[in-house]
């Protein structure tokens, strides 16, 4: 294994030509994460100018292309039909409000992810198989154990970004050149909301001459501080220490209780306030505060290790409510009312 920060081999993408896309189309990336309805607020904002829309989904298959197609029709019972609960499904809240966005829109939509067939070819995401594996009463230990997971899942991402990157190309030439208003359109617009790991494919095609002009990006204000060290490698970089350590804060977190449920807030869980927006803006703000602390990376490896417990929940406010402090003074958005200004 390469040292911790060291140089590794970039990404090979494919090469673009001259003919990737037709020269009356500009793409453009949004890049945020896709896993409350909140999260589709940008996408509405963007909506009313795309031509076409690539909405992301992994291990896609002809019934989801036949359901996106309904959906952009106007088709209320297959929107009724897709937007019931399921309490199984954690990105069900964004899924659901991309169809409401979309619905009754008639504009394309297409998949540029690895299909159902080719999601089973690159194998499952190690990040959900073995995260709550890696982790040792050892903090150097721990970290090299997240480095070579980073390194396993950056590697299927390359891999899903190069299959995308083709796959853009062919999709949206095949729509715009078979759509007689669309081929004739001067200037046809493609919105793709993605998630951050596939920033990659935006920096490769910005750079290339031939569809330099042709894409712009927005990013979410929201974004990950362990998609950092996914990022790293994907161009060209093994994670540094930092971005290890934010990997073990995100897993210390995430055997963590809502703040609400877990007592870390003083609001009750009634209370309309706590937004998923919110509070994960407050962990991501308690993450940023920690990460350099030495008790507080220890104190996230203890919980990542054994758990969260009452105690550990004592050890943990201070930092909440630092963060919720940083957070009021540059957002004016909290969840602790009874907090001190």
């Amino acid at each position: 294994m390469t040292e911790l920060g060291a140089e590794i081999e970039a990404p090979n993408y494919p090469e673009i030509g001259h003919d990737y896309l037709p020269d009356n189309v500009v793409v453009h990336f949004h890049f945020g994460p896709h896993a409350a309805a909140e999260h589709v607020d940008t996408v509405k904002e963007l909506l009313p100018k795309a031509d076409i829309v690539v909405p992301e989904l992994h291990g896609w298959n002809e019934a989801n292309i036949s359901d996106y197609r309904a959906i952009s029709r106007g088709d209320q019972k297959a929107l009724d039909r897709l937007t019931q609960d399921n309490p199984y499904d954690h990105l069900a809240a964004y899924r659901h409000e991309m169809y409401r966005a979309l619905f009754d829109k008639w504009k394309p939509v297409i998949f540029i992810d690895a299909s159902e067939d080719e999601a089973k070819a690159l194998g499952k995401n190690p990040t959900h198989t073995l995260l709550g594996t890696v982790v040792t009463t050892n903090l150097d230990e721990t970290l090299q154990n997240y480095s070579r997971l980073i390194t396993g899942f950056a590697k299927q991402s390359e891999a899903r970004n190069q299959m995308m990157i083709g796959n853009l190309g062919t999709k949206v030439t095949d729509i715009v050149t078979g759509h007689p208003k669309l081929k004739s359109k001067p200037q046809v617009n493609v919105l793709a909301t993605l998630g951050s790991l596939h920033l990659p494919m935006y920096e490769y095609l910005k750079q290339q001459p031939e569809t330099s002009e042709n894409v712009t990006a927005s990013m979410s204000p929201i974004r990950a501080p362990h998609d950092e060290a996914f990022l790293a490698y994907s161009r060209g970089h093994e994670p540094s220490r930092d971005q290890l350590v934010e990997f073990l804060m995100i897993d210390a977190f995430a055997r963590v209780p809502s703040l609400v449920d877990s007592g870390l807030s003083m609001m009750s869980p009634s209370n309309d306030a706590v937004s998923p927006r919110t509070e994960t803006l407050v962990v991501y703000t308690a993450i940023d505060l920690m990460k350099h602390d030495e008790a507080a990376v220890n104190l996230a490896l203890d919980i990542a290790a054994h758990g969260f417990t009452q105690e550990r929940r004592e050890c943990l406010m201070p930092y909440i409510s630092a963060a919720n402090k940083k957070l009021y003074e540059t957002t004016g958005q909290f969840i602790d009312p009874n907090q001190e200004s």
